[in-house]
């Protein structure tokens, strides 16, 4: 028994550590598009390309229109960091891709 409860710690433990890395990770990575989507947009060659889907090979941003499937995966995206970690930042940044999408598909 007490090698199970061991045992069962020492995964617990190091499936955290996988966690606490992947979050971080996905923190960087969702830094990366608050920091430069503006730019992204500014560079676009359509108005309605407001939303960052995916990198493109050479590292920029790929752009795509409000009523592409993938439009909401952003904000979504950043709901979820927000529900995690509570974090303002998130929530803000949530919210104000969220009114984007909806404002434009109008």
């Amino acid at each position: 028994m007490k090698t199970t409860i061991i045992l069962f710690l020492a995964i617990n433990t190091a499936i955290a550590g996988v966690i606490d890395n992947a979050l971080k990770q996905v923190e960087l990575q969702l830094s990366f598009l608050v920091e430069n989507t503006d730019e992204a947009r500014a560079q676009s060659t359509s108005p309605k390309q407001i939303m960052p889907r995916s990198l493109k090979s050479d590292g920029s941003i790929k752009m795509v229109n409000q009523d592409d499937w993938c439009s909401g995966f952003y904000p979504g995206t950043l709901w979820q960091m927000y529900r995690i970690t509570k974090a303002d930042r998130w929530r803000r940044e949530a919210a104000s891709t969220t009114v984007a999408v909806t404002i434009s598909a109008l």
